[in-house]
Order: structure tokens, then C-alpha cells, then sequence
């Protein structure tokens, strides 16, 4: 299960954020909210490890494999020139719900994440996700590999499409297992 960081009376996931500089807002407003969390592409970059990112998903899927986590397929909402995608979850045990939400136009994708407590229904964090979303689909990739390749394998043989951004997270992550 995962473990957090209490601050200002909520959590951050235990990836080694406090350790890296990252603090949860603690202003609190008159009504009682906080100031919420965000993250930009550029503190994503420096702040997530592959590691990280391995531990996280290998967590996540044992967590929704034993029923201890909800996951909502994507949702999509189209208009002319325009998608957005919606992917949602949330841990009970851990009291955060969150979203993925992104958009497809002819001038590319821009992606994010937001977190909230799922009690008080308080936005705790914001996240730019598109190199969020680069690691992740890297380390399902490395966390496959561990369960499914040959303990004896010496070598390996990656499909990349098209140069995206995910393929050198892909291969980062198998080569991390």
C-alpha cells in the first residue's frame, strides 16, 4: 500500500517528493481549504525518476488487481476539430480520487492530471502529464517485462512507432527490470 506525507492535513503519494523539494501549499483560506499543488512539465522531468515511475505503476496494478483500487475507462467528448479524453480512479485506502484528462486538436495533445481528497472533495494537486504519461506507459512496459520474460533472457526486442516520446521511456523502463 502506498504511504504519504501528511501536510496541511492532506497527502502526498510517497514517490520521494519531500525529498526532492515538492511541499504540499500550507495556506489555508478562511473556509478551510489549502492552496492547491501544482506540478509543471519541467518539475515532472526533474522530479520523476524511472524508478519512481516503475514503483508507482507495479503498485497501481497490484492495487487494482486485488479490488483495492476503482478505475473508470476513458470517456471521450468530440466537437469539430476538437477530443477531450477523460480517464478517472481512486484508492480508497488512501482517500484520493483523480482524474487523467486531455485534448486532441489539429495542433497536438496537451495533458493533465488532478487529485483530489476523496472526503472533502478538496483539489490537492494539478500536474501537467504529458512526460507524466511518457513514464507511465514506459514502466507498464518494464513492469510487464519482469513478469513475463524469461528469467534467462540476455536480450531485447522493443516495436517503437514513429519516434514517440514513449519508445525511449519504454526502453528505460525494460532495461531498468
Amino acid at each position: 500500500m502506498a504511504t504519504g506525507h501528511a501536510a496541511s492535513g492532506r497527502w502526498l503519494p510517497d514517490i520521494g517528493l519531500r525529498a526532492r523539494g515538492v511541499r504540499a501549499p500550507a495556506r489555508t483560506h478562511p473556509n478551510g481549504a489549502h492552496d492547491m499543488l501544482f506540478i509543471n512539465e519541467d518539475q515532472v522531468e526533474r522530479l520523476l525518476s524511472m524508478d519512481d515511475a516503475l514503483r508507482a505503476v507495479e503498485q497501481a496494478f497490484a492495487t487494482l488487481g486485488s479490488g483495492k483500487a476503482v478505475n473508470i475507462p476513458r470517456s471521450r467528448v468530440r466537437l469539430p476539430g476538437h477530443t477531450l479524453h477523460v480517464m478517472s480512479g481512486g484508492i480508497p485506502a488512501l482517500n484520493l480520487t483523480g482524474l487523467k484528462a486531455y485534448t486532441t486538436t489539429g495542433h497536438g495533445a496537451k495533458f493533465i492530471v488532478l487529485l483530489f481528497q476523496a472526503d472533502t472533495g478538496e483539489p490537492l494537486a494539478a500536474i501537467e502529464a504529458d512526460r507524466l504519461g511518457q513514464m507511465r506507459t514506459g514502466a507498464a512496459s518494464g513492469v510487464a517485462t519482469k513478469y513475463m520474460a524469461r528469467e534467462d533472457a540476455c536480450s531485447v526486442g522493443l516495436s517503437v512507432r514513429d519516434g514517440r516520446p514513449e519508445a525511449s521511456s519504454r526502453r528505460s523502463a525494460v532495461y531498468a527490470r
